[in-house]
């Protein structure tokens, strides 16, 4: 990833610690906070108020069958899920993602009138309005927060759906802030996410994106029984947290080449930008020839780059991702 795209996304993480601290300066865990204080995490990961969910206890994704159109892709050579970090750089297709993000934190600061809104509507809008395909991959919390949104992105034939966590907890020890998951927790939260999703996706595709890009064997292990095929991505757009419409198009344009897997956010909250960007974005890609497709698309093309050995935090893009 080009230094510039980095400092963005190191931008956008500061900003979210800061955002942290002053609730966690209440409550030191959210993990463990009061139950009885309002928008507070309980000690299953969920703010007070929030609609449960189902509580899954099996170890595999109630998802059936793959839905046509968004094949899995079988283990690594050691049995861990794929990771698909871009598609074929011979050929001129591009992946729009959008990320759902959603904490106890961001949840609490919904409640107290801090933050007015994590959905962007918008965006939907303007991929609908030039009719642009787009992968969506949403926290199980965002899904409980915003279900109308949800639930317009799954009735589009243009989208499609994957699971990005239950409550965007980090999947390694050391990811930027976020709350680290116990190893022992993380199949568990991905099956919660999925839960939930399906509960307003008909057609939940069989794609995760780890919470910050961060990952390591340890985590794919943790989730190979579920049979998910792990979605990266080469370009940060630089949408969360900024400011600046114009450096994010520059950015997002300027990485770009054959086979990106583009990664933004679809929250006002925390990337206020992306709807105004996107037309200038989509019109720019298209007119050096690029075609936009989904993830799904470039899942198993010949010339997909598959993640295989031991993994490092380094090894894709993602790793620096918000």
């Amino acid at each position: 990833m080009r230094p510039e795209h980095r400092r963005g996304l190191v931008v956008a993480v500061a900003v979210a610690a800061a955002a942290s601290l002053v609730t966690l300066a209440r409550a030191p865990d959210w993990r463990h906070a009061a139950a009885d204080r309002p928008g507070a995490a309980t000690a299953a990961g969920t703010p007070a108020g929030t609609p449960a969910g189902p509580s899954p206890t099996g170890t595999s994704v109630p998802a059936g069958a793959a839905p046509a159109g968004a094949p899995r892709l079988p283990p690594d050579s050691r049995g861990l899920p794929a990771v698909v970090a871009h598609g074929p750089r011979d050929r001129p297709l591009v992946a729009l993602t959008f990320d759902g993000d959603m904490t106890p934190v961001m949840w609490h600061r919904l409640d107290t009138g801090a933050v007015a809104s994590y959905a962007n509507p918008a965006v939907i809008d303007e991929l609908v309005r030039l009719r642009v395909p787009a992968s969506f991959f949403l926290t199980g919390m965002w899904a409980q927060r915003y279900p109308t949104e949800v639930r317009r992105i799954a009735a589009d034939p243009m989208f499609e759906v994957g699971n990005h966590s239950f409550a965007h907890g980090a999947f390694t020890p050391r990811c930027y802030t976020l709350s680290p998951l116990p190893w022992s927790g993380m199949r568990a939260d991905v099956v919660r996410a999925a839960a939930v999703l399906q509960q307003l996706v008909p057609r939940l595709t069989p794609y995760f994106r780890f919470p910050g890009g961060c990952y390591d064997d340890r985590a794919r292990a943790a989730l190979a029984p579920l049979r998910l095929t792990v979605a990266g991505f080469d370009v940060a757009s630089g949408d969360a947290f900024g400011r600046d419409p114009d450096a994010i198009v520059a950015h997002t344009l300027a990485a770009v080449r054959d086979g990106s897997i583009v990664v933004m956010h679809i929250s006002a909250g925390t990337a206020p930008m992306t709807a105004v960007a996107l037309p200038r974005i989509v019109a720019g890609l298209r007119t050096r020839g690029f075609r936009l497709v989904r993830f799904s698309d470039l899942v198993g093309l010949d010339g997909a780059a598959r993640l295989d050995g031991p993994a490092r935090l380094d090894r894709m893009a993602g790793s620096r991702a918000a």
